[in-house]
């Protein structure tokens, strides 16, 4: 059995990837899933298409993945800027932290979209055996309360960061909040690639020092806690929007790249 092709269960069509003790299936509706090898057994017919993993079609396919990329850095850059005019060295520092963590969450959704970057597999993969950005990532055990990926979050929090620094500013005691809240999410993540998967996410790793230089930073600046109702409420709106269109962006994404995928490997067969 190959590593990579594509599969009939029952009666859907969908792209398998063979792990070293698990199977993991793209769905045509662009979910994904990881099962264990004698499960996909039972529900395969035997039939199956060989295709190659991250096929230049298919990495090209989501190249305009870099144009969103160029409006986070001007809203990155427009946050840090009020920063500094404000005199806020803290909120200076956090808009550095955030800017780099919007970086660092780009290259873990195309991790988790499955877009080939070379210089992202070369740290990913750096040492074979102990990492694998990709295998942590799609994980089932990487979704908190079994409903968000650890990607989602990350990317949902920085960008949503972003633009509530825009918005409404730096508020010491509302950041401190939020930095505190991540800690969980960050034990998670370290305890999960520790001691449940047994690899490690160099992008991951690096992500969750981001939300522990946060902490520090916030927690330094921080003297008493001011609720504003205004503040607290613009906060959720932003984040809840935020999350909802990066939801949808993301299926999109997701169902892009596996029609792409598809269409050029049923190409390549016709061409055989």
């Amino acid at each position: 059995m190959p590593n990579f092709f594509l599969g009939v269960l029952e009666t859907s069509i969908v792209q398998v990837e063979q792990k070293k003790n698990s199977i993991k299936l793209f769905n045509i509706d662009g979910t994904k899933e990881t099962v264990s090898i004698e499960e996909f057994k039972k529900s395969w017919n035997g039939a199956l298409i060989a295709i190659e993993k991250n096929t230049s079609s298919a990495s090209k396919s989501l190249s305009w993945l870099s144009s969103p990329i160029t409006l986070l850095t001007l809203l990155t850059l427009i946050a840090f800027t009020s920063s500094i005019v404000n005199f806020n060295i803290t909120a200076v520092l956090f808009s550095l932290l955030t800017s780099s963590g919007i970086w660092l969450s780009y290259f873990i959704v195309q991790e988790n979209l499955g877009v080939y970057n070379q210089s992202t597999s070369k740290i990913c993969n750096s040492a074979k055996q102990y990492t694998s950005c990709s295998y942590v990532i799609n994980s089932k055990m990487s979704k908190v309360f079994n409903l968000f990926l650890l990607s989602d979050i990350s990317i949902v929090y920085f960008v949503g960061s972003i633009l509530l620094l825009i918005v409404s500013g730096f508020q010491a005691s509302f950041f401190t909040l939020l930095s505190i809240l991540s800690i969980p999410v960050v034990l998670y993540s370290v305890y999960l690639q520790a001691f449940q998967i047994k690899k490690r996410c160099p992008l991951c790793l690096c992500v969750a020092s981001i939300f522990v230089g946060q902490v520090i930073i916030t927690s330094i600046s921080f003297v008493d806690l001011q609720v504003s109702t205004a503040y607290y409420s613009t906060a959720l709106i932003i984040y809840a929007t935020t999350y909802l269109i990066w939801f949808n962006t993301k299926r999109l994404l997701s169902n892009t790249l596996l029609f792409k995928q598809t269409k050029t490997d049923f190409l390549h067969l016709k061409t055989r």
